[in-house]
């Protein structure tokens, strides 16, 4: 198990369960932005935070996947399948974007305060470690 010291903060990290923390922090802050999207009483905007809530965890589910493959096995194949799959998902992620916007009709505002899930998470996990 890795620990790092990171200078002028006396709190030991552990980059290992890091990760599973911020995972583990989205669902928290998904439920509390969908909770307090149904105080508007409105399917759009609650459509559109938990569209835009899952599309956020699942992009990020699948980087963390992509990246413990990657270093599981640190070789030049391994990187030209992360690119690959950085591109996959990139383009996954565009397509459930489109298809929220104009398919769904979600509403926009509710649709990024959904896709901040995750970078909620990673705020709140900083803010914890300062």
């Amino acid at each position: 198990m890795k620990r790092t010291i990171v200078q002028g903060v006396k709190i030991k990290i552990n980059e290992e369960q890091l990760l599973g923390e911020i995972a583990k922090q989205n669902f928290v802050i998904f439920l509390i932005l969908t909770g307090l999207s149904l105080f508007w009483t409105s399917l759009a905007i609650t459509l559109g935070v938990v569209v835009g809530g899952l599309i956020s965890i699942g992009g990020y589910t699948w980087l963390h996947g992509s990246l413990k493959k990657m270093m599981k096995n640190p070789n030049r194949q391994a990187g030209r399948k992360f690119q690959l799959s950085y591109v996959l998902r990139l383009m996954a992620l565009g397509s459930a974007l489109f298809l929220a916007i104009a398919i769904l009709k979600v509403n926009p505002v509710a649709l990024c305060f959904g896709l901040s899930v995750v970078v909620f998470s990673i705020l709140v996990g900083t803010l914890r470690y300062i």
